[in-house]
């Protein structure tokens, strides 16, 4: 660290640079924001399963081994009820749609009872089945239909009225599945309009699967973000203006907030990568560390514009002298008052950035892609922050003079209320070591500065009061932390009353369960599946999956070979039984397509030494899949046969879930060592091992309230609230350094904890007050949207802030004054 010579000649020097170029280093950095905002403007969202593994993840490495063998998993579904759903209009009506998805680009094959009819058809079966009964078709179709459960509760409903179109999809990624989601849309949507213009009965379509939620999520997330952030800036304006009151006060950093939100988001974009519901955190935890920044810099800067300088030699305030026009010039003052800020402030903001950064990095320590990836990110976007701040802030307040004598004017032509003084107002409190006086002037200063006075005069006298009710509050909070549940739940996602919630509903409720789930029999030594005693195993796994309520149904190949053995027989219900061989069951597998049952191919490897049993399940959160999933493995393991069968449980929603658990304590096993991590290095930054110590104090405390308040509400904790914790401990982390930092240097003064605690409150205490008031009522309007995971974060980030603040101006002094460290 430069002694305070080398370091004054060093600001000398660098402000010299600055303000000696500013035109060109401000025309760099526009140029710079252009071509970074090109590529902000390309950011693209994938929530998608594939961006969460790594190639080497055995799960992973299975799926693809099953998606070889068995062809695609992932489907979309069409469903919609009629009176008479096997009327001629509606199986034209339905083949219309079948048919027109096929054409759809990523879809593999669709099975509907268009498809189906047709098949059947054409099968010699039906046709004899046809000839003996003398009945009209439809009629015949619908018995068999109804009656056969493979397609009860998959195709068509039990009761007949609504009927499921089902296309099992193949999607490279997030942007072909969302194409291919807005296709099926504006096929139904063409559907509707036809219906109107021909005067008949308009149908009410709806659409689901694990790629409309997946499009889903990506769009719901990409367009709230995208309509609250410019909210979120204007109500950020809207409280600065109001504390600050000048127009500077305003622009320089929304500027600066702007230029590091382009920079962040147009290198984020350069380096190949896209938004989820991880790195969607990486933007607001910009905007909180840059307009920090900026109000740090620009609230010591009025400070040190509001005492007189003498400006050719030491840059130091003058004893007992108050502000007034010298011979100095406002140009020198202002260069002035740009140095001493710098002096001031820069330190403790390199410090912070720091700590942040620390924190953030140890984020890739995780072994999920994307959490890894955001916390270099976060990392580096704490020190691209200090650069563009600590660059642009100093140039842009050397035109300060200029910007708020066109604002007096502007006022004063308008009758507006009294302008601040060019100077600024100042806060009425001693100046450091240095003993100026600096005057108070009329303003807002007066009252945030004499309600600090009284905050100081309260933290004094019950200093041990606040500290027990801090551990009294923070014990209660702990308690409520402790009964929050981790779970993952997709669907919990989205507000009860919105389409794709609608739609989810009315199908589970008449047809089928959305969540996919595949368990896959391997034989050994290259057995045949088809052997009775295996057919068995899959039969007996079958009854039990029926047993759970989420389970609507579960597909294997017994299903085709007892029914191929129940036509055979004269179509009796008691023959739907297995065979007693492996050739009969092999050929009932062969017969199965001469009935028109074209999906059973997809059931079983081609070498017979793989089946897969297919379930749909209704949805449910990550805790009762687990459930699900430990008790078929028990069942499994203590039911079936082991010795000579493999069984796997697989599909690309168990992989999701598994994924969200794993991103989950991921993040809090990263999280852990951020919060380690931050505190070393502040103890480190400030030179002392009992601050490090100290601080963690002020900085748990709003973590374990937010937590807190989410055990109470009832809020899950997923991967999107729990990067609420590292906002936490990001903001409270930025106010103590700065708090610690100035009390050192006050407590170096004379010694005495409560005078340095005094002009800690009046030097920073408003700085912080700014900065946390700003954010908070900023990320509030996010509170109002319809998609949960930004509600949650919106509401959960502004209590955050609010407790943070109270924290940092509260319980940062009080444990300062009891613990009363000498650094």
């Amino acid at each position: 660290m430069l002694n305070f010579a080398g370091r004054l000649t060093f600001l000398k020097k660098y402000i010299s640079i600055l303000l000696r170029y500013k035109i060109a280093i401000m025309c760099g950095i526009v140029a710079a924001t252009a071509f970074l905002g090109y590529y902000a403007t390309r950011m693209r969202t994938d929530n998608s399963i594939e961006i969460w593994l790594s190639d080497d993840d055995k799960d992973l490495a299975y799926y693809r081994s099953f998606l070889d063998k068995f062809g695609d998993e992932e489907f979309l579904v069409v469903a919609f009820s009629a009176v008479d759903m096997f009327s001629q209009n509606c199986i034209r009506e339905i083949n219309t749609i079948a048919e027109k998805m096929k054409k759809l680009e990523g879809v593999r094959s669709v099975a509907s009872l268009a498809e189906v009819f047709k098949d059947k058809v054409a099968s010699p079966h039906f046709k004899e089945i046809l000839h003996r009964q003398n009945r009209p078709i439809l009629a015949l179709f619908k018995r068999q239909i109804t009656t056969d459960p493979a397609y009860q509760k998959t195709l068509i409903s039990k009761d007949g009225k609504t009927t499921a179109i089902v296309a099992v999809v193949k999607c490279v990624g997030p942007e072909s599945r969302k194409q291919l989601v807005a296709e099926v849309k504006n096929l139904l949507t063409d559907m509707v309009e036809k219906q109107k213009a021909a005067g008949n009965k308009v149908r009410t379509y709806h659409i689901a699967g694990p790629s409309v939620v997946n499009a889903e999520l990506d769009r719901m997330s990409k367009q709230d973000m995208a309509r609250f952030t410019p909210l979120m800036f204007g109500l950020s304006v809207a409280v600065l203006g109001c504390l600050f009151r000048r127009m500077s006060g305003v622009l320089i950093p929304v500027i600066t907030v702007g230029v590091c939100f382009v920079w962040v988001t147009g290198c984020f974009v350069l380096f190949g990568q896209t938004m989820n519901m991880i790195s969607n955190m990486l933007l607001p935890l910009t905007f909180i560390v840059s307009l920090a920044t900026a109000i740090h810099l620009i609230s010591h800067y009025y400070h040190e514009l509001a005492t007189d300088y003498d400006c050719h030699n030491t840059l130091e305030p003058q004893d007992g002298r108050v502000f007034a026009c010298t011979s100095t010039g406002s140009e020198s003052r202002n260069i002035a008052a740009i140095s001493q800020t710098l002096r001031h402030v820069g330190v403790p903001i390199l410090m912070t950035t720091i700590t942040t950064a620390i924190g953030f990095l140890s984020l890739v320590t995780s072994n999920i892609p994307p959490v890894r990836v955001t916390g270099l990110f976060m990392g580096g976007c704490a020190v691209l922050t200090f650069i563009v701040s600590m660059t642009m802030i100093p140039i842009l307040l050397s035109f300060v003079p200029h910007c708020d004598k066109i604002w007096m004017k502007i006022r004063k032509r308008f009758c507006l209320s009294r302008a601040p003084q060019i100077a600024g107002e100042a806060f009425s409190s001693s100046w450091g070591k240095h003993g100026g006086t600096v005057t108070v002037v009329e303003g807002e200063g007066l009252g945030i500065s004499a309600l600090l006075d009284r905050l100081w005069y309260f933290i004094t006298r019950h200093r041990n009061g606040i500290l027990l009710s801090t551990l009294l509050s923070g014990a209660v909070f702990f308690f409520f932390t402790v009964r929050i549940q981790v779970e993952s739940d997709i669907m919990a996602s989205f507000s009860g009353k919105s389409q794709i919630t609608r739609d989810n509903a009315f199908i589970e409720k008449h047809l089928m369960g959305l969540l996919p789930v595949e368990i896959v029999a391997d034989t050994a030594n290259g057995a045949s599946i088809l052997q009775p005693n295996v057919l068995k195993n899959l039969v007996t796994l079958q009854q039990y999956l029926y047993t759970m309520p989420e389970v609507t149904s579960a597909c294997a190949i017994t299903n085709y070979i007892q029914r191929a053995n129940q036509f055979v027989n004269g179509d009796k219900p008691r023959y739907y039984t297995l065979p007693e061989t492996e050739k009969e069951a092999a050929d009932y597998l062969k017969l199965a397509s001469i009935y028109g049952d074209k999906y059973v191919g997809t059931l079983y490897a081609n070498n017979y030494t793989s089946a897969r049993t297919s379930v749909r399940m209704k949805q449910v959160g990550s805790n009762r899949y687990g459930e699900i999933v430990d008790s078929i493995k028990e069942f499994i393991k203590n039911k079936l046969d082991t010795k000579n069968l493999s069984w796997h449980i697989t599909g690309i929603v168990p992989l999701m879930i598994n994924v969200q658990d794993n991103i989950l304590w991921s993040e809090i096993q990263s999280f852990s060592l951020a919060f380690l991590l931050t505190f070393i290095s502040t103890a480190v930054v400030l030179k002392s091992v009992k601050i490090g110590l100290i601080s963690i104090i002020p900085n748990l405390l709003p973590i374990t309230v937010t937590l807190g308040l989410m055990g109470m509400c009832g809020m899950k904790l997923d991967a999107a609230t729990i990067m609420i914790a590292s906002i936490a401990l990001g903001i409270s982390v930025d106010n103590t350094v700065h708090i610690f930092y100035r009390f050192k240097k006050e407590l170096s003064i004379d010694g005495d904890h409560a005078k340095a605690m005094r002009a800690t409150l009046q030097g920073v205490g408003k700085t912080a007050l700014f900065t946390s008031l700003s954010a908070a009522f900023g990320f509030m309007v996010f509170s109002f949207s319809s998609f949960k995971p930004v509600q949650y974060f919106g509401f959960l980030t502004c209590v955050t802030l609010l407790n943070a603040i109270v924290s940092d101006l509260l319980i940062s002094p009080s444990c300062l004054l009891f613990f009363k460290p000498r650094f």
